[in-house]
């Protein structure tokens, strides 16, 4: 099955779509490159504007490429033509076997082209040969055969025909990204600009008006299938606030997330193994707790929240904030109010590990168990059905934990909506943990849903998307 993947896969199949702008400017900056550079050039390029939160936050930029692959699919080219341009930079520890080379577009060439983004320019190309294009030649979900995919997944996306969204707001936003990045150049207002910029950039190009509202265009959501049986598509790696420009004034729209979602699916393992775990209970019992613990850490909720569900994913909670491929760390670290203080970070991981100590012998237990199971069977197979073996971990907790966690989320999400159309609702856009959908899903489907996965536990809520002057 083809996976979404940050570059293990093939080049695509499908052309990528670019305006003449955006064209011209690639064309410009590799006019000297032979055929077979340019290629790979633009197979990094794309690697990172598909997946550009994933890449940033997580990997810093970079791409990993193994090179049998590019011997393969990009016969004749040589990365270190590209980075001697400066188009890219080479990351060049790696394990051979184990740990490819990793390439990173430079950032004058991503800040390049979305400010080709902002210019007029009529028509479509592909950017691979430069031949027009429509839009809809981009619109095929996946390369996977129909017949790979679980079925339960497959009916999912397709109920997912149109998004609707306001361009207009959108760019407003954006606009206003754009100026705190000009005015305050940190990293991570960079991060924000580009990120929506880019989100808003793959969905316009594949849109079209709407035949009764005016302002309003629409796309027909093409979804990639990811490995724990998630769905992804543009809008949902942008920020709340451009999902708020996007959809807060369009008629009839609803926005409904899983309320704690992987933190209720914890506890709900555990307790199918017998393991009980009164920090988790105690937690969801008392919603004032997410305030108070972040309050206590010094942190926003939201990097709370990141940190706790880190957690239960397998993440290893850091002794001292010297500690190297932290996840815990690098959320500290990134949260507004420690801001890269490293007193503040030492501050903040000592009082997380304090708030946490309750929670990590039972957690173990649990994790324990799990991976115990899965190496014992060699395998995984999650509540959609999608199997991996116990060897493509590597030995990580976090990768089994999620692939268990991911996929009861996902088997109640494509359940509920594939209940649309018996219960008057149409889903618009797949959130991971909710849905965004045209009319209200009222209670009775979300109790079929329930009866339907046996995930009583899940508590669906509306957070309705709210336009004002902030």
């Amino acid at each position: 099955m083809v996976l979404s993947a940050l570059s293990s896969s093939s080049p695509s199949r499908r052309p990528y779509i670019v305006t003449i702008a955006q064209y011209s400017y690639i064309s410009s900056i590799t006019h000297n490159l032979t055929r077979a550079d340019y290629k790979l050039f633009c197979h990094v390029l794309i690697s990172t504007l598909r997946q550009f939160r994933l890449v940033s936050k997580n990997q810093k930029g970079w791409i990993p490429i193994p090179k049998r692959f590019i011997q393969d699919k990009f016969r004749g080219s040589n990365p270190r033509t590209l980075a001697a341009q400066g188009l890219v930079k080479i990351n060049r520890h790696y394990i051979p076997g184990k740990k490819p080379r990793q390439y990173k577009v430079a950032d004058w060439v991503i800040d390049g082209y979305i400010g080709a983004s902002l210019q007029s320019a009529t028509g479509l190309l592909n950017l691979w040969t430069g031949k027009p294009v429509s839009p809809q030649t981009d619109a095929v979900p996946l390369e996977t055969p129909p017949d790979d995919i679980p079925n339960l997944i497959q009916e999912a996306m397709a109920c997912f025909t149109e998004c609707w969204y306001n361009p207009g707001f959108i760019e407003l936003h954006l606009a206003g990204l754009r100026e705190e990045y000009q005015s305050d150049p940190t990293i991570s207002k960079r991060f924000r600009y580009l990120n929506d910029s880019i989100c808003y950039d793959a969905v316009f190009k594949h849109s079209y008006p709407h035949p009764t509202l005016p302002g309003i265009r629409g796309f027909k959501p093409a979804y990639a299938l990811q490995s724990t049986g998630r769905i992804g598509t543009p809008f949902q790696s942008c920020s709340r606030s451009m999902k708020r420009a996007a959809f807060g004034t369009i008629p009839h729209v609803y926005n409904y997330d899983l309320a704690s979602c992987q933190i209720n699916l914890s506890l709900y393992q555990m307790r199918l193994l017998g393991i009980e775990c009164p920090w988790l209970v105690d937690y969801l019992e008392n919603k004032s707790r997410r305030a108070e613990y972040a309050a206590q850490i010094k942190i926003t909720e939201d990097s709370w929240k990141a940190c706790l569900c880190s957690v239960l994913f397998g993440a290893v909670l850091p002794t001292h904030i010297r500690m190297k491929h932290s996840s815990i760390i690098e959320i500290l670290e990134e949260d507004p109010l420690v801001n890269g203080n490293l007193d503040s970070l030492a501050v903040s991981l000592a009082c997380l590990r304090k708030v946490l100590h309750p929670l990590q012998k039972p957690l173990k237990t649990w994790h324990q168990a799990v991976i115990q199971e899965v190496v014992h069977s060699g395998f995984i197979v999650n509540h959609v059905g999608l199997r991996r073996e116990y060897a493509d971990f590597q030995n990580k907790t976090s990768g089994i934990i999620a692939h268990l966690l991911q996929g009861m989320e996902a088997y109640f999400i494509h359940t509920l909506t594939h209940l649309g159309a018996a219960y008057g609702f149409i889903p618009m856009g797949n959130e991971h943990d909710g849905l965004i959908t045209i009319g209200c899903i009222p209670p009775a489907a979300i109790e079929k849903a329930k009866e339907i996965t046996g995930l009583a536990v899940l508590e669906l809520r509306e957070k309705p998307f709210i336009i004002n002057n902030e």
